[in-house]
């Protein structure tokens, strides 16, 4: 600190002009990294948006995709059940058929 405040009582002007240029480069270097429009924080911040929505639209097809699967699942498992029923009913016929034959045959 005594070197840098005897430096400012000696050379007021210079000391000024070394830190404004020292501010103004340290300005363009950091507006590499966080320039709005062509920084690298905001080309990270927009591939990451990308990706995201990217991500949503998948997540949507998917959801759209595994609901008409859901719907036929549903038709064919409705259908299966159907023809269970249908073949309860006809063993249940079948075993009457039969049980009154063999009592007709005794």
């Amino acid at each position: 600190t005594t070197t840098f405040s005897d430096a400012l009582n000696s050379n007021k002007s210079e000391v000024i002009n070394v830190l404004t240029r020292l501010g103004d480069t340290l300005k363009t270097n950091m507006n590499v990294y966080v320039d709005p429009y062509t920084g690298t924080l905001t080309q990270v911040e927009k591939s990451i948006n990308e990706t995201i929505t990217n991500i949503d639209k998948r997540i949507d097809e998917l959801n759209d995709r595994y609901d008409r699967e859901m719907v036929e699942l549903e038709k064919k498992y409705n259908s299966l059940e159907l023809l269970i029923s249908s073949s309860n009913l006809m063993k249940n016929w079948l075993t009457q058929q039969i049980d009154y034959m063999k009592k007709n045959n005794s």
